[in-house]
């Protein structure tokens, strides 16, 4: 591979935790044979008992390293089906405690290693079974991530995370509910204004954080509609039609008030945030979005 190629790996969230969960596996399997043989060869293998303590502190930190990359991945995909979603914080949840079982069994092996007599022969049997155990646990915390990759196409490009149906009865839904924003017909400038300068953020930014099949959705803000907008998150509504001094999202694209939209990264073009506060300014017209647009496709993985 050559250096742009894996420079753009490391720049793609889910590319990147796909690239960094595979030491973890290794130095599992590694860590229980190294201990197993420590424990077959007895006093003469306190060389190789120090290596695989060694190993077992490289596991930790590699551990929490795909830990964060997992996080930094989940942030950059979008909605999915509850299925898949249960999947996910399950994978999570193993995944956390994997760097804590590394350190332990660590641990374990110093003891091991500076004491001698039955004190030895515990600690080293408690960090056999205890390494055995981790590499069991590991391999079933990726067999869970496989699954989500393989099976259900979660983060992969091309295949994005599936999404339950949502119902047609052939009618549109209500542009603008509880007539908190006004209705434009279809010719209205404004409601090309929204097509082409407000949807499409949205779709590539916001939505896949802000969307309602995530259980830790950011500021427990939902974007995918505007009656999910009007109720708001944690802060308020996110938008108030007509006033964008007093919407929480123009506060957040304009990084003030100590909100940040995108996270982590830099502020969206002025361009942009002028348009955000037009179509807020206008009366924050909406049409909604498509079930293909309520979930990140490929391109917004790297967002």
């Amino acid at each position: 591979m050559d250096p742009i190629s894996m420079f753009d790996v490391f720049q793609n969230p889910p590319m990147r935790h796909a690239a960094l969960v595979h030491l973890p596996i290794a130095l599992s399997v590694l860590g229980v044979l190294l201990v197993l043989l420590s424990a077959f060869l007895g006093e003469r293998s306190r060389a190789i008992a120090w290596t695989a303590m060694g190993a077992y502190i490289i596991l930790a930190g590699a551990a929490y390293l795909a830990q964060w990359s997992g996080d930094q991945a989940h942030d950059a995909l979008g909605a999915m089906s509850p299925a898949v979603q249960e999947l996910l914080e399950e994978h999570e949840s193993m995944a956390e405690k994997v760097w804590i079982f590394a350190a332990i069994i660590a641990v374990v092996l110093i003891v091991s290693s500076v004491t001698s007599g039955r004190v030895r022969i515990i600690a080293a049997v408690v960090g056999l079974l205890a390494g055995g155990f981790t590499a069991v646990w590991v391999a079933e915390t990726a067999h869970h991530g496989g699954t989500m990759v393989y099976a259900h196409g979660t983060g992969t490009t091309g295949r994005p995370a599936a999404v339950s149906p949502q119902p047609d009865d052939g009618e549109e839904p209500d542009l603008n509910p509880d007539g908190a924003a006004e209705a434009a017909p279809p010719d209205d400038p404004r409601l090309a204004h929204f097509r082409e300068h407000i949807r499409p953020v949205l779709v590539e930014t916001c939505i896949k954080c802000h969307n309602p099949t995530r259980r830790r959705r950011s500021a427990d803000l939902d974007q995918t509609t505007m009656a999910s907008i009007l109720a708001g998150g944690v802060s308020g509504p996110a938008v108030v039609p007509g006033d964008p001094e007093a919407s929480w999202i123009i506060k957040a694209i304009r990084h003030e008030e100590d909100l940040e939209m995108p996270p982590n990264r830099d502020k969206l073009p002025a361009e942009v945030i002028a348009a955000f506060e037009q179509w807020v300014r206008d009366g924050a017209v909406w049409e909604p979005l498509g079930v293909g647009e309520t979930q990140a496709g490929p391109d917004a993985a790297d967002e």
